[in-house]
């Protein structure tokens, strides 16, 4: 039955596992091998709870047959004894009553044994760590000390039985033994790829001179949240961190240092903070073993819940519990658990100050690992005639607006050839961008093979164009917007980006010259719009045109 009920259920959250693998990859917490491998493991399981469904009827035919064969025995032997052996019929029944049930019990003592195995197949639920079952097991049944404890003291009450003292008290000194070895054995809690700092003790002294280092990036959970860095309970979080520092390298060239995971008492339960050398950059608030049900539109019901906002995206949710996950599924909502939102945060808190983590030691790591095939082309740039504390505010720049510095190479090979024209890093900047038009191109084409933006009416362009004011010093232009045609600007383009969230990922496209200037305009009311310019494109990329953003009027759709 178990068997059965679970191939039911896993077929009907198929779609919304493999939501759930989108919306993951989609966010960049996983990239597409990852995913195929995620959504092959989806197909497997319900196979195997397919196939444990027809073995389970095995099993039962096996117990059933064990049963019969007994049965015909105490017949079969009672008809032997009084018609061919001339047995009287009460001692017939005795004698071969007795037999049957010792030859019974030794034919079901396998039966037991397959029909244990199977159970315990069945009724498995795979961990983070995909740990055999052997260890599963073993880790259930000696994690807790107090289960071994009270094991031994219903042990040691069976030997109240006579004849079996000796064998039930052996065995209950030995799980006894066991239980109290365990007692003092410390909770683990991973520390390989980040470092979680456990509560200290009650009347240790703490030093002034330990409260000085600050950490690049801390994450602090309330007390209800400390489970998602318990190593026995799959420290969930530690692993998905683990898997954003990788993400992230690979996306944007920056490696993110360890990121540091406390408890704060002063955090309500089920929040968390996450902080930048010591500074809170963001907090939000979940809902401890509950998911997270995200309306990204078309949804055909509601449900009863915790109403709130995604903090990262903006979309209407609830917090739902497990009972309603798969109710959720069908229904159309995108359905994520407590791990998944507070690493989606982290995603989008990187974005937006991942280039103050880029410090000059990453920059230094960069450039060794180009001067050691491209010596002469470090040499020739650094530190004359760009100095590295320039050059650390171009590759900050880059990694602001999401371009990957991992391609050093080409960077210092643009630098090389436009540092003769200006040393000013905003300037040098726009060059690079240029040079890394097939990079920027690739990030914002859609899989369809189609770049998808936004652009300002051609009046719109010229005011822009024509109030561009030029520095003194020869370095980038800014915009001398009046203060009201600013505001529309901005009002506008976010009304843009609002009614076209549900497009997927699009970008503002401008004339080169206005780039710079505009994107600083718009970032902080549309931090998650891309402003590109013509010059940053690949010749004959697809386009589609999504609005036209006017100053006299609400955005226009294409």
């Amino acid at each position: 039955r178990i068997a059965e009920v679970s191939a039911r259920f896993t077929l009907d959250a198929m779609r919304g596992k493999q939501m759930a693998i989108d919306a993951e990859l989609n966010s960049g917490l996983i990239d597409e091998k990852i995913a195929r491998t995620r959504r092959a493991e989806v197909a497997t399981e319900a196979d195997f709870y397919g196939s444990m469904d027809g073995a389970s009827k095995f099993v039962r035919g096996d117990a059933i047959a064990g049963i019969a064969i007994t049965l015909v025995n105490v017949l079969g032997g009672v008809l032997i004894g009084t018609l061919q052996d001339g047995m009287d019929l009460l001692d017939a029944v005795r004698v071969y009553t007795i037999l049957t049930i010792g030859d019974g019990l030794a034919s079901q003592v396998p039966t037991l044994i397959i029909s244990l195995a199977a159970g315990l197949l069945v009724t498995r639920v795979s961990d983070v760590e995909k740990r055999a079952l052997h260890d599963q097991v073993g880790g259930q049944l000696f994690s807790s000390p107090r289960i071994l404890g009270l094991l031994a003291a219903c042990v040691a009450a069976f030997a109240l039985v006579p004849g079996l003292r000796i064998p039930f008290l052996a065995m209950a000194a030995l799980v006894g033994g066991v239980a109290w070895q365990l007692r003092g054995t410390p909770i683990r809690l991973p520390g390989d790829a980040d470092t979680v700092e456990r509560p200290s003790r009650p009347g240790t002294e703490v030093r002034p001179e330990d409260l000085l280092p600050i950490e690049p990036l801390t994450i602090e959970v309330g007390l209800d949240l400390l489970y998602l860095v318990d190593e026995r309970k799959g420290a969930e979080l530690v692993q998905r961190i683990q898997r954003i520092r990788n993400q992230v390298a690979q996306d944007l060239g920056l490696v993110l240092p360890r990121v540091h995971l406390r408890d704060n008492l002063r955090l309500q339960g089920g929040e968390y903070a996450v902080l930048l050398r010591g500074d809170e950059v963001a907090r939000g608030r979940v809902y401890a073993r509950q998911h997270l049900a995200l309306d990204a539109g078309g949804v055909a019901g509601q449900l009863k819940g915790v109403a709130v906002t995604d903090p990262v995206f903006g979309l209407p949710a609830v917090w739902i519990s497990d009972a309603l996950v798969l109710k959720a599924q069908t229904l159309g909502y995108t359905v994520v658990d407590v791990p998944t939102v507070l690493s989606t945060h982290l995603v989008e808190v990187v974005q937006q100050v991942g280039h103050e983590l880029f410090d000059g030691s990453q920059l230094q790591r960069s450039l060794d690992r180009t001067a050691a095939e491209h010596p002469r082309l470090v040499e020739d740039l650094v530190p004359e005639p760009l100095s590295r504390g320039a050059l650390l505010r171009i590759f900050r720049n880059l990694v602001r607006e999401g371009v990957s510095v991992r391609d050093t190479q080409t960077i210092l090979e643009a630098l090389s050839d436009y540092v003769g024209r200006t040393r000013d890093p905003e300037v040098l900047t726009e060059f690079v961008r240029q040079r890394l038009a097939r990079s920027i191109t690739r990030k914002y084409t859609g899989p369809d093979g189609v770049l998808r933006f936004v652009a300002l009416a051609p009046d719109v362009e010229e005011a822009v164009l024509r109030n561009l004011q030029s520095s003194e010093a020869g370095g980038a232009p800014s915009l001398a917007l009046d203060p009201d045609s600013a505001r529309r600007l901005v009002t506008n383009t976010r009304e843009v980006v609002d009614m076209h969230q549900a497009d997927g990922t699009f970008v503002l496209l401008c004339p080169p010259l206005a780039r710079a200037a505009l994107r600083k305009l718009l970032e902080r009311a549309v931090p998650r719009l891309p402003v590109l310019s013509s010059a940053e494109l690949l010749p004959g990329v697809n386009l589609e045109r999504l609005a036209t953003i006017d100053l006299r009027s609400a955005p226009v759709r294409s």
